[in-house]
Parts: structure tokens; sequence; C-alpha cells
């Protein structure tokens, strides 16, 4: 049965409403995207010269410090960084598959979580998971005040042996069009391989204050700086993984008003040509008469 002509137009105007609304959406998130991943990328070399400070530091001496204690791992906390609203493809659901894939891949052990982002804390609760923190997403624009209480909780459970290992899943910024989700220990404090081996002449070196005073100033920012780090790349995924859901969601609402266009003339044609034979065989009949 045809389609009813009124019924395409209403149609067509339903999808040109949501074209538009899934356009602005675009633009809006092209323009935070900017400013999203000039300062993820911007600060990425900042957070690796912390890790490099703090190996520079303990090279050569002994790991005392409780933040680079390792211990048996029986409990386990991992900081899930997703974001506050949808509409952004697969930006979601791919950390959250990365998470489970994580926890699937460590039987025996204990797991709790925090979450960032209300995206993630449904996730978790939905399945059934334990979840002891969560945390505002930071917004378009996390600053290092967002990360702050999430290092600070991080530490307070790690140093109360709540957890045995902290590890933080978050989607790593690629490009506009690639986003990596990853999960990375944060909690103890992972020394590269050579960093952890001691180092010719490092026995010379003299530290003023101590060694130990100069890890409890440093250290803690370090932890500080990851988790900053992570909510800027996360933040700078979801904007551009946003933006091109919504340009692939405008492109489909304009191939999808040029196939209604389509059936809208044709359905009008039908109808000419149907008024038009009526018409001719109206007159037909008369003459006939």
């Amino acid at each position: 049965m045809a389609v009813p002509v009124r019924v395409i137009r209403r149609r067509v105007k339903s999808v040109s409403s949501t074209k538009k609304i899934t356009g602005a959406m675009e633009l809006v998130a092209a323009s935070k995207m900017r400013r999203a991943t000039s300062r993820a990328l911007s600060s990425r070399r900042y957070a690796a010269a912390g890790v490099e400070m703090a190996e520079s530091l303990a090279a050569g001496g002994e790991l005392t410090h409780p933040l680079f204690l390792s211990r048996p791992v029986k409990k386990v906390l991992l900081v899930l960084t997703t974001s506050h609203r949808g509409l952004a493809g697969g930006f979601n659901g791919n950390v959250i598959k990365a998470c489970f894939d994580f926890i699937g891949g460590k039987p025996g052990l204990e797991f709790s979580f925090a979450t960032v982002g209300r995206k993630g804390e449904e996730a978790l609760r939905r399945s059934g998971r334990k979840i002891v923190a969560s945390f505002l997403s930071g917004g378009d624009t996390p600053s290092f005040a967002d990360a702050t209480p999430i290092a600070d909780f991080c530490r307070s459970e790690f140093f109360a042996g709540a957890a045995d290992q902290i590890f933080l899943a978050y989607t790593e910024f690629v490009s506009a069009v690639n986003q990596k989700p990853i999960v990375r220990r944060l909690l103890p404090i992972q020394m590269s391989e050579a960093a952890s081996k001691p180092a010719g002449g490092a026995s010379e070196i003299i530290f003023e204050p101590s060694r130990q005073e100069i890890y409890d100033a440093v250290l803690p920012k370090m932890v500080d700086l990851q988790v900053y780090q992570a909510l800027l790349e996360s933040a700078a995924s979801e904007h551009s993984a946003r933006m091109v859901a919504m340009k692939n969601a405008t492109d489909a609402a304009r191939e999808m008003i040029d196939d209604l266009t389509l059936t809208l003339n044709q359905a009008r044609q039908s109808a000419i040509t149907r008024e038009i034979s009526e018409i001719a065989a109206s007159k037909a009949a008369l003459g006939a008469g």
C-alpha cells in the first residue's frame, strides 16, 4: 500500500529537525574537541617528565617509599573513567568492555571500583559490581582540582590496605577518529626495568633534603598528575567520539531526507498521473454518453 504524501512530508520534516540538532551538536563537539585535545597533548610531555623525574630520583636507591612498595595482590581497585552523557558513539562502551576484559583476565582477585562519570557507574551497577566511590567527570575541561580528590582517594585506599594494586581505565586520545581504551597501573608506582637497576655513580648523588623527603614531596604530585592526564585524555577522546558520531548521524539524516524526497516526488507523480487518468476516463465516459 502506498504511503500517503502527508505522512512522507511529516517524516521529512521530522528528520530535517533531527539533522539540524545533530549538525549543531557536531559543531559544538568540534569546538570542545579542539580545546580538549590541545590540553591533553600539551600536558603529555609534562606527565612523562614527572615519571622520568621519579625514576631519576629512585635510580640506584632503595625503593622504600610506600608508593613504591609491592605486596601480594589479593584486592584490586579499578578507577573507570567514562562520560557523564551519551551520544558519543562507542566511546563509553569500548572503555567499559576493556574494563571487563581486564577483570576477566585476572581470576581469583577481589575487585572494587571507583567511577568517574555517570555512564560507567550505571554499567557497573547493572553488572552488580562493588562501587566504593563515585566522582564527577570534571565536565568538558577537567582541571587539576578535579584530579586531586581521585588521587587522594586512591592513595588512602592503597595505604590502608583496601587495595593492593590500583589501575586507571580510560580512553587515550590518538586522533579525531581513533581513541584507544587502556587499563594502566597507577599504584604501586611501576618503575621501568632500566630505572630499577643501580645506576653507575648513583651512590655519589647527594640529596638535599634527604631522598625520603624528596619522595614525600614529589611522588604524591606525580600520582596526581597521572590521574589528571587520564582525565584530559578521556575528555579529548569523548569530544572526538561525539563529533564523529554526530557527523555520521547528520550524514545519515541527509541520506534519509534524500530518499524520502525521492519517495515523496514519486508519490506526488503517481497521484498526479492517477488524477489525470481519472479526468480522462470521466471525459471519455461523458463523451460516450
